[in-house]
């Protein structure tokens, strides 16, 4: 049940919250309690690759805040195994594994990285 790829021009260095806020399984019922489940999110330099070596970012379940069937995580792109540069583009997405190991893509993206245009550390 993969939808179209979001589009999202992420500034170098900043962070963006990944939220899947309706969840279902691969027959499309509703699913709230996701124990035994595994979320993943993987971020990779092109769209061809398929083995997650060449991942620069891989985010487990342990990495997710999993609320009532909501599931939501904080994608740094300074965390990135190879620093992203401004001007390209990279592919991420998300796989819900169910307790069967049935799974499938919900959400996919393609992030924009620009450049940041404030570049300081103000105290509040």
């Amino acid at each position: 049940m993969s939808t179209p790829a979001e589009i999202v021009n992420l500034p170098l260095n900043d962070s963006i919250k990944i939220s899947i806020t309706s969840i279902t399984d691969i027959d499309g019922n509703t699913v709230t309690d996701l124990t035994g489940w595994k979320l993943l999110f993987t971020v990779k330099p092109t769209q061809t690759t398929i083995v997650d070596t060449t991942a620069i970012y891989k985010a487990n379940t342990a990495n997710w805040t999993i609320l009532a069937g909501q599931a939501t995580l904080i994608f740094k792109s300074a965390t990135t195994t190879t620093a992203m540069v401004v001007g390209t583009t990279y592919y991420g997405d998300v796989k819900l594994v169910d307790a069967s190991g049935r799974n499938a893509i919900v959400k996919s993206y393609d992030f924009l990285i620009t450049p940041a245009i404030t570049i300081r550390n103000v105290a509040p």
